[in-house]
This record gives C-alpha cells, structure tokens and sequence, in this order.
C-alpha cells in the first residue's frame, strides 16, 4: 500500500515518487460513489478454494493488516498466496509507521528488486490467479498484470494501477480509494478509466469520501470502519461471483 499517516504533512517530493512508483497506465471503472452495497452471500468453501489469490503488501513491508486480510479471504475457503516482498523488513516497530520510514524502505529495497520477487512468488501460481493489491501492492500488480493477462480478477486498494490491453473484457476490476486521496490525484483516477475503457473492461471505481488513504488498517490514525468494511464487502462479492462462475464451468 503506500502509505499511511494522515498526521504529519508529506512533502510534495515525497508524493510525486510515490505517483511514480505507482503510475497509472491505468484502467477505468464507471465509478460510483459509497452506495449501498449489499453483501454477497457466501459461497461454499469447495467452491471457494478453486480461487488462487496473490496478495501484495504496502511499503510498510507485510504487516498485521495484510496478514489479517489473508486471514479473512482464507476463512471464506479462498486460497491465498501473501508474498514478503521485502524480506521480512517492515517500520514501525509496534507503532503507527511514518511516511518517511515506508518511503525509506521502499527506496532501498528498490522497485526492481520488489518486482521481480513478485514475479518469483506468482511464477508457479494459476494463470488465472486474482491478482489483489494494497497501496504499493498496487503499483506491483500493474507491473505483474501485463505478463497475467488470464487473472480472473483484480483488486486495488488505495492505488490505481492500469489495465493492460489483452484483458479478457469479462474480468472483473475494481479499485478502491479516498476521495481527495493526494496519492490517487483525479488525473491518476482518470487514467484509471480510459485505460479501463481502451481494454474493454468494465472496470469499477469506488471512492470513499471523508476517509484517509489507508483506510482498511486498524492499526493506523487512517482507520475508517464504514468504509473499510464497505471495501471488503464490495471486494468479497466479486471474489463470489469469480467463484460461482468457475462453479458453472
């Protein structure tokens, strides 16, 4: 994910590496607003486990948030692969971590170096492996996404990555994010959509308003309940619906 602090102001440097590493080639969702999104009923964990999902950590390293995530996706029957693309380094160490501290870290492990230890972690994985990413785990699954085409789906919390040509345009994509995120800017989401459009995917764009970036975690002064759990409502309905349909096939 990216980032986290909505205490203590981020320099405008600091916000423009952190666009780049996260840079939207991007897709497009017809977005709505926080509506009423029911929750999906489950389906059955036999169903369930025939879904393979990656999940990729923010730059804080994999901590708590992602774990407990994977916790959650995998008491729905899903099959969940968390990949540490760093090593096991995180900050922190307990407390709420800093926007320097995650930028520092990133930066010295290096996005190459982030990337292809993706790659490493996914190579053996279904082709159509939902690809799930949180802030910079974002930025990661744009770079995976041209090279996994077949992923049946793809999830984005607080970044936008963007949808690569060659999509089946039956995947489902949705993007989640804080209205007014300095780290999603309306040029970011933008090209979110067009990129979305120029694929043909029918990608979806859900904003979050009076919430922070880093919304889902618990652990940090960003926390919004409502929204969080508005997230995954909306982000486990899709991972039913991948589930069913690999049900009637």
């Amino acid at each position: 994910m990216a980032c986290v602090r909505s205490t203590g102001r981020v320099s405008r440097c600091r916000r423009a590496r952190l666009r780049k590493v996260l840079e939207v080639r991007s897709l497009t969702g017809r977005g709505d607003r926080a509506d009423s999104a029911r929750s999906a009923p489950g389906v059955r964990r036999g169903i369930a486990e025939r879904v393979t999902i990656a999940l990729f950590h923010s730059m804080f390293g994999l901590r708590p948030v992602e774990r407990a995530a994977a916790a959650r996706l995998r008491g729905c029957g899903y099959r969940v692969l968390v990949p540490d693309l760093f090593a096991g380094a995180t900050v922190g160490g307990g407390e709420p971590p800093a926007w320097e501290e995650g930028f520092a870290l990133m930066e010295r492990v290096g996005w190459e170096t982030i990337v292809s230890r993706a790659e490493a972690a996914v190579r053996d994985l279904p082709p159509a492996t939902v690809l799930f990413g949180v802030s910079m785990g974002a930025g990661v699954v744009g770079s995976l996404w041209p090279s996994r085409l077949d992923a049946a789906g793809v999830i984005l919390l607080h970044a936008p990555a963007s949808v690569p040509r060659g999509v089946p345009r039956d995947t489902p994509v949705q993007l989640h994010v804080a209205d007014d995120d300095p780290f999603a800017p309306r040029e970011q989401l933008t090209a979110f959509r067009d990129s979305a459009a120029s694929a043909g995917v029918d990608a979806k764009l859900y904003t979050y308003a009076g919430v922070e970036h880093f919304f889902i975690d618990p652990h940090l002064p960003d926390y919004d309940s409502r929204a969080a759990e508005l997230a995954w409502r909306r982000s486990l309905a899709l991972l039913d619906g991948l589930a069913r349909r690999r049900d009637e096939t």
